[in-house]
C-alpha cells in the first residue's frame, strides 16, 4: 500500500478541467502500472485492462491509498489496483500482463 497526496500542481490537471480539476482515469492507471514496475519489478510490453471502475472523482488535495496486488503465479500475471480513502473507493481495475 502506498499513501499518495494528490498535489494541485500535478501536470495531469492541466486542461482537465478548469475550475473543477480531476485526475484523469488514464493517469490513475498509468500511476498504478508505474508504481508496480518501480516497486515490484513487473514490466511488460503491453497490458490488457479489465474491470476498470471510476466511482468518485480524484481531486487535488486528496490523501489517497493505492493498493497494488500482483499475482505473478497466474498465467498471464495480473495486477489489481485500487485507490481509496476512509470514505471509500475512487477507482479500481485489473491489468493483465502480456508477453513481449
Amino acid at each position: 500500500m502506498l499513501q499518495l497526496e494528490i498535489s494541485a500542481d500535478l501536470m495531469v490537471f492541466e486542461g482537465h478541467f478548469d475550475g473543477c480539476p480531476v485526475v484523469p482515469g488514464i493517469a490513475q492507471v498509468d500511476w498504478a502500472l508505474r508504481w508496480t514496475a518501480s516497486l515490484l519489478g513487473m514490466r511488460a510490453a503491453s497490458q490488457e485492462l479489465r474491470h476498470l471502475k471510476f466511482m468518485r472523482a480524484l481531486r487535488p488535495g486528496t490523501l489517497v491509498v493505492l493498493e497494488l496486488s500482483l499475482n505473478r503465479e497466474q498465467v498471464p500475471p495480473r495486477l489489481s489496483f485500487r485507490y481509496s480513502d476512509a470514505l471509500g473507493d475512487y477507482s479500481q481495475g485489473t491489468a493483465i500482463y502480456c508477453a513481449a
